[in-house]
Formats: C-alpha cells, sequence, structure tokens
C-alpha cells in the first residue's frame, strides 16, 4: 500500500457478533463515524444469536450500508472471522469485536503508522471500558515497537480489535475453530510463516469493553489450554511449552496486580 492519500485506501472491517444486541450500535457507528475518508466495506457476521441481536442489525442496515451474514447454527468468533475473510473484498482487513469501540481517528492514524512503516501487520493500544461506555483504565504501555513470533511466545500482546492487516500477509492462514485463544493462535501463525513483524502504534485507540457478559474459565483450564496452543499447535516441545506458559502467566499477574494498580 503505497498511497498516503487516505481516501484512496480500501478497508474490510470484521466483525463477528453473538448476543450483542447491547453494545453492536456503539460499535458500528465508530466505524462509520472514522476520520480520513478512507473507503470502508464492513462485514458482520451473526453467530446464531437468540437475543433481539439481528433486528438491531436490520435498523443498522437502514442508516448504513454493510454486508451481514446470518448464521443458523453458533460457530464461534473463529469461525465468523474466517467466514468475514472469506466474504470482504478489501486489501486491508481490520477487526473489531460487537462490544468494542474505535476511537474516531483510529483508522485515519494507524492507517498512516501502517503505510510510514511499510508494514503489513499493525496494532495499537487499547482503553478498557465498563458497561456503560465510562473509561477505567489505560492498557499495558509496551517499549518494544515490534513483535515477532518468539515475543508473542511469551505473551498474547495484541489486541484483536487493535489490528489492521494487509490481505496478502493473512494468505492462506485461518483462525481456528477453538473457542478461545483462537486470535493468538492466528497471530503466532501468520508472524511463524512470514518469518515477518508486527509494529505497535503507542496510541489507545480502541476501547475495549468489559462487563459481565463476557465468558469467563477456570483459571486451570486456560492454563491448560494455553500450554495445548503451544504445544499441540505451534509444535513446540513439552518444556518450551510450560517455559512459555509459565511467561504468559507471569506477565498476566504483573499487568493485573502491579503495573495496572
Amino acid at each position: 500500500m503505497k498511497s498516503s492519500n487516505l481516501a484512496e485506501i480500501e478497508v474490510s472491517v470484521i466483525v463477528p457478533i453473538y448476543n450483542g444486541a447491547k453494545y453492536i450500535t456503539d460499535c458500528v457507528e465508530s466505524i462509520f463515524k472514522q476520520e480520513g475518508n478512507c473507503i470502508i466495506e464492513l462485514v458482520i457476521i451473526n453467530d446464531a444469536s437468540t437475543d433481539n441481536t439481528l433486528s438491531v442489525l436490520i435498523d443498522l442496515k437502514r442508516k448504513y450500508h454493510f454486508h451481514l451474514y446470518n448464521l443458523e447454527h453458533n460457530k464461534g468468533q473463529g469461525y465468523c472471522r474466517n467466514l468475514g475473510i472469506a466474504k470482504s473484498t478489501k486489501p486491508i482487513i481490520a477487526f473489531i469485536d460487537s462490544d468494542d469501540v474505535w476511537e474516531s481517528d483510529k483508522l485515519s492514524r494507524q492507517l498512516k503508522f501502517h503505510i510510514s512503516n511499510s508494514s503489513g501487520f499493525t496494532f495499537t493500544n487499547y482503553s478498557f471500558i465498563n458497561s456503560d461506555g465510562i473509561k477505567i483504565k489505560e492498557n499495558q504501555k509496551l517499549t518494544r515497537l515490534t513483535v515477532d513470533y518468539k515475543t508473542l511466545l511469551n505473551n498474547n500482546y495484541i489486541g484483536t480489535s487493535t489490528v489492521i492487516i494487509n490481505r496478502s500477509v493473512i494468505g492462506a492462514t485461518r483462525f481456528s475453530n477453538f473457542r478461545k485463544k483462537q486470535d493468538y493462535l492466528f497471530w503466532l501463525d501468520i508472524l511463524n510463516s512470514s518469518k515477518s513483524q508486527a509494529h505497535f502504534l503507542n496510541e489507545s485507540l480502541t476501547r475495549y469493553r468489559k462487563h459481565s457478559g463476557q465468558i469467563t474459565s477456570n483459571k486451570i483450564k486456560l492454563v491448560s489450554l494455553h500450554f495445548q496452543v503451544l504445544n499441540e499447535h505451534q509444535k513446540l516441545s513439552i518444556l518450551k511449552s510450560i517455559y512459555y506458559t509459565i511467561s504468559w502467566g507471569l506477565l498476566g499477574l504483573f499487568k493485573h496486580y502491579i503495573y495496572n494498580d
């Protein structure tokens, strides 16, 4: 992508949603109210929602133009994002979860960064908001400017709703059907297969919503799943998988109990 004129840049934005009627309007409006006038193709995949998500989306389609795909059976976020990649057409892809919100200059600032660094894969910092949209705290600020495969093995520094990535970088790589950590596995696979780096823009351009409706899990199960991702899917040895799982756990504790105090 060589053009510095944002109005000439085309971006596909992929949004999976399941029972997200309460927040999807904020999400969609934040996408279409972006500064910079780049061309946005929004693809929303309704993952067999059982609340009034579909009716809210139908109302939104009267105001905004986007592609909507409704699944008959719940498939999970990985499947939905893969469908979004298949159905979208633009050379640059961005992801955002249905309960998150972009700052109005998110795309313009990140695309300029994306282009100036000749990068195919960028991500940014983000802040946390509560269910009412009130800011809670900033996320951890990374000191590194790039993240490669080995760095990412230590911890998932990449927030999915902050990512911009070239379709050519994704190539044939697709999200796993895991119900959890499928985004982390996707970033690992991309960085490992391309032997490239993801560039980090240290600006909070996405608001990540924390609320009671999010899926929680037993911590022991999360540790076991993290080990499984590294050992079975990344084909690391048992010792390396244990090492990086411990590293991930310790960094998580540091961020939760020390950095964000």
